[in-house]
């Protein structure tokens, strides 16, 4: 059977390119910001629409999506909903009503074979509260759906980023067993941050690197398992080692900050006098406790230990990608005194090199990290797909 999406909510599209590599066929997407929507309509090659998602019913059926053939993806703004005050407000007496329950609404009024809702704002990225938010989701669904919801880390599945997000899938029941498991859907797990395991990083601290650095990911994973009585028995032993930064985004030509390459998008944003000595004083996986105290300048680290703080090259992944960079907020280049570029963040998303993103460059960095990326989509895709052809 041919199985078919529609991403609402759909950014960039991180979503829906990782489904349409897993298998399923694109009808669209909507947005209600324009240049996600140009963007999006370009990545995908479908027709993505300029729209609010409590009024996107018939964009929708007109698309040729169907509701039993067809899943509704995205991952609704976080503001204004929290799973410990999830009560309606009246049309009339909420100012601004949250987008998770136009997404869930519309859920009910489509009912689509099977849904995914991404991360709901109000909540900590835990195992243990997204469990305990299965219950809320599959009441709003008026439990017609059978619901799991499980926190996946993005550099468990090959992507170079350490990116925790709350992933919610529902199905229909009317098409599953009775005894059906939601949870059977998402995908298994194939690498593992191996020197986070050995070394129990504390993230306010960070993993600074040594000078000529070599041990890399495969280096900690041998060192973890040197401490493991039998190794081949564990539950980690199969994983391969996360992906690191180095190989993600080290053959893009250097640039200095306010430089521009031949390379599209890879063009680095200037920082000041002040902002360039204090990251020439970090280490790749430092932060600002490595910043000397004559580049201070009144700066207080213990104020401050987030935004400056360098990526690791080396040993580990890359921080979660967010969609305001600089060279002060947390996402320095590992090696170079600047922040990184679009380019460079889209390849830690996992974008492809021959999409040119359009516009400003704060548009480009928004784009890129609100996505989910796509490669995790791919897999959780390619999860749901195999459930969704047994049943």
């Amino acid at each position: 059977m041919a199985w078919n999406v529609f991403d609402l909510y759909c950014g960039l599209g991180g979503l829906g390119l990782g489904f349409k590599r897993a298998g399923f066929e694109s009808k669209g997407g909507i947005d209600y910001w324009q240049p996600a929507v140009e963007n999006n309509a370009k990545l995908l090659g479908h027709e993505a629409y300029r729209s609010e998602v409590k009024e996107a019913d018939k964009i929708i059926l007109d698309s040729g999506w169907e509701a039993d053939t067809g899943l509704l993806i995205g991952g609704p703004p976080c503001q204004g909903f929290s799973l410990a005050n999830q009560r309606r407000s009246s049309d009339g007496g909420a100012k601004k009503r949250s987008e998770l329950f136009n997404y869930v609404d519309l859920i009910n009024r489509l009912k689509p074979a099977a849904f995914l809702l991404e991360n709901v704002g109000g909540m900590k990225d835990t195992q243990k509260n997204a469990e305990n938010a299965e219950s809320t989701v599959s009441g709003l669904t008026k439990d017609e759906y059978v619901v799991a919801a499980k926190v996946l880390n993005a550099s468990d599945f090959g992507i170079p980023q350490t990116r925790r997000r709350t992933i919610f899938l529902g199905f229909r029941k009317d098409l599953v067993p009775n005894d059906f498991d939601a949870a059977t859907a998402f995908p298994t797990p194939t690498h593992h941050d191996f020197c986070k395991k050995v070394n129990g990083i504390n993230e306010r601290y960070g993993f600074p690197e040594t000078t000529n650095e070599a041990r890399d990911p495969a280096f900690w994973k041998d060192e973890f398992f040197k401490a493991i009585l039998s190794p081949e028995t564990h539950v980690l032993f199969d994983r391969l080692p996360a992906i690191n930064v180095r190989d993600t985004i080290g053959d893009l030509p250097p640039l200095e900050a306010g430089e521009a390459s031949k390379v599209h998008n890879h063009i680095a944003g200037k920082v000041s006098d002040i902002v360039a000595a204090r990251m020439g004083d970090i280490p790749p996986g430092g932060n600002v406790f490595n910043i000397k105290e004559e580049n201070l300048h009144g700066l207080n680290p213990e104020d401050s230990w987030y935004n400056y703080k360098r990526m690791n090259w080396v040993c580990r992944s890359a921080p979660a990608i967010p969609c305001e960079i600089r060279a002060a907020n947390g996402y320095a280049h590992p090696i170079q005194n600047r922040a990184i570029t679009p380019r460079e963040a889209a390849r830690l998303q996992g974008f492809p090199d021959d999409f040119v993103f359009e516009g400003p460059a704060k548009d480009q960095y928004r784009l890129i990290g609100n996505a989910v990326p796509p490669l995790l989509a791919q897999r959780i895709g390619e999860s749901v797909l195999a459930v969704l052809n047994s049943l």
